[in-house]
């Protein structure tokens, strides 16, 4: 799966690392450098992954930590949002296997044009001007115009695993496509870390 896409790989390895420096300044190791010396062995790890079926089970392991929303006081716990930190490798291989599903469902036309959310090209500002159009179109022809709006709050973490395995088999990913993604969802760990606090 990884073999013909050293390039991508390169880019998301490197944008991860970017930046980092080892050694003294008379040994100084760039982002690139580093993404071209270790992308042959990860891509190694992680073909292995998709061919078994398998997700790593020490990459599902996530830090949750609190970080400032850059409102409000500093000292007022309902100012902070949770975010999941999990190790590079496993958000490398994230990205990449995100980047071949969405292409597999632009090839195969399978997100329909009226979604706007989470595709390539496209934002909240394209849709209101889609919604816009459709409705001025209305207007012109005499027919009402409603809308409702419905903010769905921390809809992703709702979604049924097996709902979210039997879509994708409905899509058409193969056996071991599906296996790896029941996999990767199952045996999820998470443990706070608020230095000089961790929760096991």
């Amino acid at each position: 799966m990884f073999r013909d896409q050293w390039s991508s790989f390169l880019n998301i390895t490197a944008s991860i690392v970017q930046g980092l420096v080892i050694g003294p300044a008379a040994c100084v190791v760039t982002a690139g450098d580093l993404a071209a010396a270790t992308a042959g062995n990860i891509s190694v790890i992680m073909n292995s992954s998709i061919n078994s079926g398998l997700f790593p089970q020490l990459w599902k392991n996530a830090n949750v930590t609190a970080v400032w929303k850059n409102k409000g006081s500093r000292t007022v716990p309902a100012n902070y949002r949770p975010i999941s930190i999990l190790p590079v490798l496993a958000r490398t291989m994230e990205k990449e296997i995100a980047r071949q599903l969405s292409m597999y469902c632009i090839c195969k036309e399978i997100i329909p044009q009226q979604q706007f959310g989470f595709r390539a090209n496209s934002s909240c500002e394209i849709a209101l001007l889609h919604a816009l159009d459709g409705w001025m179109r209305a207007i012109d022809k005499g027919d009402m115009v409603g809308a409702l709006l419905v903010d769905l709050s921390k809809v992703f973490d709702t979604v049924p695993h097996q709902k979210l395995i039997m879509e994708l088999a409905d899509i058409g990913c193969g056996m071991l496509s599906l296996a790896w993604f029941a996999n990767y969802l199952s045996d999820r760990f998470q443990r706070v870390v608020q230095p000089p606090i961790y929760t096991e």
